[in-house]
């Protein structure tokens, strides 16, 4: 899959995440996100998912959507866990969500994503 905006396409491979560990798991213990590519995370509904950086070896941005594929919130520059406890944390979105796009640090800005933009899945 790909992900576009304004018809243009923004993201040459979406990965999908449907089932609970692999939204789970995320992009977890991976080395690095090529340019590029993306992971989706699909729930059943929209709600508030709660996101951490817990095994994580880059820093990415999240990019909330609605049911509609509008964005409704992004945060930039996510840094990976550190071991001290107190320093983790768990990102929420600031309204219900369906998806949540995982992308490299720098793509929602490199590509002027902003709130209300709608994003779409092709094949």
């Amino acid at each position: 899959m790909r992900m576009l905006k304004d018809g243009k396409v923004i993201l040459n491979e979406v990965e999908i995440a449907k089932r609970f560990w692999n939204k789970a798991k995320g992009l977890m213990f991976r080395r690095e996100l090529p340019e590029g590519r993306g992971l989706l995370m699909v729930f059943e509904k929209e709600n508030e998912p709660g996101i951490w950086m817990l095994g994580m070896r880059f820093p990415i941005d999240l990019i909330f959507l609605n049911a509609q594929m509008q964005v409704i919130d992004i945060r930039k520059n996510i840094k990976p866990m550190k071991i001290n406890p107190k320093s983790w944390k768990v990102y929420f979105p600031k309204e219900p969500a369906k998806y949540v796009l995982e992308v490299r640090a720098g793509f929602a800005e490199k590509q002027k994503i902003k709130k209300l933009d709608f994003l779409e899945l092709a094949e």
